[in-house]
């Protein structure tokens, strides 16, 4: 269900975004790429650690230094990342712009 809310969501915007002209929509589209990357990461360190904690609860293990530790990881992750984007918006934006001669 909420991967079709979200698909949904995308084909609704795309559609509107595709009638503001084709500047407008390869903008979003680049937007939407770079937003897909930076969501991977911060998405496979939940998951593995989701992983990680499910095994160490399984075996009655200290669950809970675990789950700070992946918590304080996936933390440490976004706000790097973040920032890294902040600081450097232009040249990383500039990786999807062709060089006009």
């Amino acid at each position: 269900m909420q991967s079709a809310l979200r698909a949904g969501y995308f084909l609704i915007v795309g559609v509107i975004v595709a009638r503001l002209g084709s500047e407008v929509m390869a903008v979003h589209t680049v937007l939407v790429n770079l937003g897909s990357f930076l969501y991977m990461m911060p998405l496979s360190l939940a998951i593995a650690s989701a992983v990680c904690i499910g095994k160490v609860a399984g075996n009655k293990e200290l669950s809970a230094v675990f789950a700070r530790t992946a918590v304080f990881l996936g933390l440490s992750v976004s706000t790097l990342v973040s920032l890294v984007l902040f600081v450097f918006a232009e040249p990383v934006l500039g990786l999807f712009l062709a060089k006009s001669s």
